[in-house]
């Protein structure tokens, strides 16, 4: 009995050392073909059964999810996850033969992409704009997912206060011609055409996150930030998708499908959030009830949570993965398992 407990501890510990994730993996860019469009993306631990998958912010990349040493210190709780981190259509490495319609067509790519992959029940995380995305993912195709994390993600009513200086003058309907009268859209467009490296990009972020252009991760970023290509249909995107079920304050009336949102769901949000008020994640919080946990961080916590306060958002993230990631071995970790608890059960007899 004692020989079995004690195979049973080295087993244990034998197979914990397995479950390791190469970050190393997570340079190499591929892609795939989705309907016209060829889309890049990065992924570790191709082998796992259980998948996790990242979507960036606006005017972002893939590489956002190796910044701030966010996938470093996420690496413990996804060792035996398939991770992937995905270039929307338009962003880092991907085509835009086709301009999106609006985000419904961002989330069909990624429906079209986890298809020619074969992966369905997937963790998703979302932040700022891969968000709102994954909320209507969500919404459009709760059967893919297993949960979702969003992290300073626009809202279920879009991303309205970003055009105060339009929505003040003006009702919708609205167009694409209208956003691009709009300062922000000016600071982002013009930041984009200047030939200086992505200083001035650089700056405006520096603005919403301070603590993000010093980051680990934010000059790869940066350069692929420069690549953007679908800065009007975005920004256009985040003035008018609303999923909730009524009008939002700019009179666009809501598709109300955010009651599709099966759940489970984890808001992590700072107070300090300057690009997406925290409202905004209360909203979603009321909205969905039981089906989410809220955790809002302090006024010192701005858009992107990681980069101001890593603790308080690995800490949640941990116990969602361990509440709603299902435990799927890899064919590799089974076959592992099964020579060493041979070896030792032999051993030990």
């Amino acid at each position: 009995m004692k020989g079995y407990l004690f195979a049973t501890i080295i087993i244990s510990l034998i197979l914990s050392a397995f479950a390791t994730l190469d970050l190393k993996e997570f340079d190499t860019l591929k892609t795939a073909k989705v309907g016209t469009e060829t889309l890049s993306y990065r992924e570790i631990n191709v082998s796992s059964k259980k998948t996790f998958i990242f979507l960036h912010a606006t005017t972002c990349s893939s590489l956002m999810l190796n910044t701030g040493d966010l996938l470093t210190n996420l690496a413990p709780l996804l060792a035996d996850y398939r991770v992937l981190a995905l270039d929307l259509r338009g962003n880092g490495g991907s085509t835009y033969v086709t301009p999106v319609k609006d985000f419904y067509d961002f989330a069909s790519d990624i429906k079209l992409f986890l298809d020619g992959l074969g992966l369905k029940k997937v963790i998703m995380m979302g932040t700022c704009l891969g968000g709102l995305v994954s909320q209507i993912f969500a919404a459009k195709y709760p059967a893919y997912l297993q949960g979702l994390i969003l992290d300073g993600a626009l809202g279920i009513e879009g991303g309205f206060d970003l055009f105060a200086d339009l929505t003040k003058v003006k009702n919708a309907p609205w167009t694409i011609a209208d956003v691009q009268t709009t300062a922000f859209y000016k600071s982002i467009n013009g930041a984009l055409n200047a030939n200086d490296g992505g200083t001035t990009l650089s700056g405006i972020f520096g603005y919403y996150q301070p603590n993000q252009p010093k980051s680990q991760g934010w000059a790869a970023l940066l350069a692929d930030m420069m690549k953007t290509k679908n800065l009007n249909e975005v920004l256009y995107g985040e003035l008018t998708t609303n999923i909730n079920t009524g009008t939002n304050p700019v009179n666009v009336k809501g598709s109300g499908e955010v009651v599709n949102m099966t759940g489970p769901v984890l808001i992590i949000h700072g107070k300090g959030d300057k690009f997406v008020p925290y409202a905004e994640a209360q909203k979603l919080a009321t909205v969905l009830g039981s089906k989410c946990t809220l955790v809002l961080l302090p006024e010192a916590v701005g858009h992107f949570t990681w980069y101001d306060d890593m603790a308080n958002t690995i800490a949640p993230i941990k116990t969602f993965l361990n509440t709603n990631g299902n435990f799927e071995s890899s064919s590799a970790f089974l076959s592992a398992f099964g020579v060493i608890t041979s070896l030792l059960m032999i051993l030990f007899a």
